[in-house]
């Protein structure tokens, strides 16, 4: 279990959690074994001091389920109940095991409240986790613990936190100096299929598993249409299928690569190591922005400056809602600048 600070009347004492709860002078205690039992425990004295009854019986589920076995479940089932196939499923999962991590393997559900998740986000923190990482974490368990109560291994949810307020980011895209540095570094260095899946990312603004994913059959270059299934044939981020138009810069990349399984024969490691490398050769390997996922940015960013209507770069991104475009539409705000000419044609 992760090193953090305990919550208010939890001390260790020895190898056990001594629990320690008063309230309007009156003061119960307990010895349990584990950090989850005694948030349990906390929470038992606490109503009993509260209410002034006893609680004798413990919930109908007390040998429910684990947090493993409900996470067993989501991922036995496909959207929409479970993960099972979807494009997220690895890193949901990452999110519910770093809980299972915090809180124990073998923690029973029922054990889960507000004070043990404070307390594992509170660890999160210290772990430098951002806002944006603790939601995903919180609504993963969230999802996790919602199937368990359909299935009868859990009673009830517990309390959850709210969404935390995540930081509006710093758009970052690859400028055209930028661009053609990172092209002539790995034609230098003899990766030229590097070369070509940036610029067929930059070029597309596809996802970089949509793109490892990407076979000559999806690929039509007398038309320059693209079709992007996504991960495995399994759909998109969004689940869905979309087409995307090619460039002459995109096309010329990919005309080359028509004749293996997928056009890419690169692995993830081989493009996160590729993708340092270039970092470091351009000074860039303390900008943490500059990710592979800017390729991304740069395509929508391009799009919007050059005056494409913010629903079609949706289209074209695949994007399940416009509100995850409007990041990008302070780049071109062509209402505001429609605005500055009618004025101006006042004046």
């Amino acid at each position: 279990m992760a090193t953090h600070e305990l919550p208010r009347g939890i001390r260790k004492r020895g190898a056990k959690y001594f629990v320690d709860v008063t309230h309007q002078g009156k003061r119960k205690t307990a010895t349990v074994a584990t950090l989850h039992e005694a948030m349990a425990k906390k929470s038992e004295l606490t109503e009993a001091l509260t209410t002034g009854k006893e609680i004798k019986a413990t919930r109908a589920n007390a040998a429910g389920w684990t947090l493993q076995q409900a996470l067993d479940k989501v991922l036995s089932l496909p959207k929409p109940e479970g993960w099972r196939g979807c494009s997220y499923e690895k890193q949901a999962t990452l999110n519910v095991q770093d809980a299972i991590k915090f809180m124990g393997p073998d923690v029973k559900l029922e054990a889960i409240n507000r004070d043990l998740i404070d307390a594992w986000l509170h660890d999160c923190e210290a772990r430098s986790n951002s806002d944006s990482t603790i939601n995903r974490k919180v609504s993963a368990l969230s999802k996790v613990l919602k199937l368990a109560i359909e299935y009868g291994g859990l009673d009830a949810l517990p309390k959850m936190p709210m969404q935390r307020k995540e930081r509006v980011s710093r758009i970052r895209f690859i400028t055209k100096d930028e661009e053609t540095a990172l092209y002539q570094f790995f034609i230098q260095i003899g990766r030229d299929d590097m070369a070509a899946f940036v610029m067929v990312l930059i070029e597309t603004g596809m996802r970089r598993g949509e793109l490892m994913n990407l076979r000559p059959v999806d690929v039509d270059l007398k038309s320059g249409v693209i079709m992007v299934y996504g991960t495995e044939g399994k759909g998109t981020k969004n689940g869905k299928i979309r087409s995307v138009a090619m460039t002459k810069a995109c096309r010329g990349a990919l005309q080359d690569r028509m004749t293996g399984a997928t056009c890419f024969d690169l692995s993830v490691s081989d493009v996160r190591h590729l993708w340092d490398r270039a970092r470091m050769h351009l000074g860039l390997a303390d900008d943490n922005d500059f990710v592979l996922h800017v390729c991304r940015h740069t395509c929508a960013s391009r799009l919007v400056k050059a005056g494409v209507s913010l629903p079609t770069v949706q289209q074209w991104l695949g994007h399940s809602s416009i509100t995850t475009t409007m990041r990008y539409a302070h780049l071109y705000p062509q209402d505001i600048m429609n605005a500055a000419k009618a004025l101006e044609g006042e004046g």
